[in-house]
């Protein structure tokens, strides 16, 4: 998959991250599928990125007039198969539990295109984990991002031994793309940003 190509991203879970990360790829232009499990959480997705969409319109970062179109570019779904089975780019943002990150994965793995990037935001857990059982860990790369993501342009990347290089490279120029400052890890830790890491982490 090359960035180029990436017009319809998937965020799934609609928490404080992911619906900062949906804000953010709307604001870019992106066609944008919002999965969480049930109504109640879309409505407080919905709710979160209107508070944050009217902070920005406050602060002069978004002009009112954009503001309809913008927020016409996201979907609402609580289907995995809907948010998923057209998308180039999905952004994980579950919970920091393994077996659900693992079972979230499963399910956007028999869904999404074969060469659709995915990426974890997980801080708390490896990426190898959370890939353990995956049928194509070449696409997958972490993609942890300072909190809020509409606001904060680092995002820290880090990838497995089976994660492709090229997809790697893709997922970075995506993220570049839309205005963040990808930095890679040259290896995986745990809660990234909050620890002072003793490995390397020098950005590729």
């Amino acid at each position: 998959m090359e960035a180029a190509k990436i017009k319809r991203v998937a965020s799934i879970g609609g928490g404080v991250i992911g619906s900062s990360w949906t804000l953010l790829f709307a604001m870019r232009g992106l066609d944008v599928y919002q999965y969480d499990i049930n109504e109640e959480q879309i409505e407080n997705c919905k709710k979160n990125i209107e508070r944050n969409l009217a902070s920005l319109i406050e602060f002069g970062a978004v002009e009112a007039s954009a503001a309809e179109e913008l927020k016409s570019r996201i979907h609402y779904t609580t289907s995995v198969r809907e948010a998923v089975s057209d998308a180039q780019f999905i952004q994980e943002n579950g919970p920091e539990r393994l077996p659900v990150k693992q079972t979230i994965l499963a399910e956007i793995e028999e869904a999404a295109p074969v060469d659709a990037l995915y990426a974890s935001s997980s801080s708390g857990l490896l990426l190898s984990d959370v890939t353990e059982h995956a049928v194509h860990p070449e696409r997958c790369v972490g993609g942890h991002p300072y909190n809020p993501p509409h606001l904060i342009p680092l995002v820290e990347m880090t990838y497995t031994e089976k994660t492709d290089p090229e997809n790697l490279k893709a997922a970075k120029a995506f993220y570049q793309s839309i205005g963040k400052e990808a930095v890679v890890l040259e290896k995986e830790c745990r809660v990234i940003s909050q620890i002072v890491c003793s490995w390397p982490c020098i950005g590729r």
